[in-house]
């Protein structure tokens, strides 16, 4: 059997998701990508870093084992302009970007100099809801092993923000149809 390792500080990060969530969801925000942007916004505002968030991100909207490159052609299929010209841009190789999590950092790092935040998290709403990703996907991807130990954390909480979303997705879709 695997022991299972939390610190204070993983056991905080997935606090201040689950709250991201519910503050987000107390807003009635009913479109993906802002729904998505709120719970990162959010999540900043109360102390998780870019790269803790662009790990989750990461992890609920690309496969495991997917490369940069592809994770960039996913997510410029549900990309507009102009943050699909700027996306396109990019020197993966000579920004040293090798995996989606760092693509996705390289994009919250550069968001506000562009001003395609907006858009980004449209484009990562799409592109999760379109990936269908299975349930025992997702936990495989988000399991950290950190010294021989599995990091559990962000497997809660991202599982619980993927349930979140298709929740929320799903009752929207219903509302439009009943429109």
């Amino acid at each position: 059997p695997v022991a299972l390792y939390m610190d204070d500080a993983q056991l905080e990060y997935g606090k201040i998701l689950m709250q991201a969530v519910s503050a987000t969801d107390a807003k009635g925000i009913r479109d993906g990508g802002q729904w998505l942007q709120s719970v990162y916004n959010e999540a900043t505002n109360q102390g998780l870093t870019d790269k803790e968030l662009a790990k989750v991100l990461a992890s609920i909207s690309s496969s495991p084992g997917i490369g940069a490159e592809q994770f960039r052609r996913d997510l410029a299929a549900f990309a507009e302009e102009p943050f699909l010209s700027w996306l396109n841009s990019i020197e993966i190789k000579k920004e040293g970007i090798k995996t989606p999590e760092d693509l996705i950092l390289f994009i919250l790092k550069n968001k506000d100099k562009i001003g395609i935040e907006e858009l980004f998290f449209k484009a990562l709403a799409k592109l999760i809801n379109s990936k269908d990703i299975p349930v025992e996907t997702i936990r495989s991807a988000m399991a950290i092993e950190k010294a021989g130990k599995w990091w559990i954390l962000w497997l809660v909480a991202g599982a619980g923000i993927i349930f979140l979303f298709i929740f929320w997705y799903k009752r929207n879709n219903k509302d439009k149809k009943k429109e």
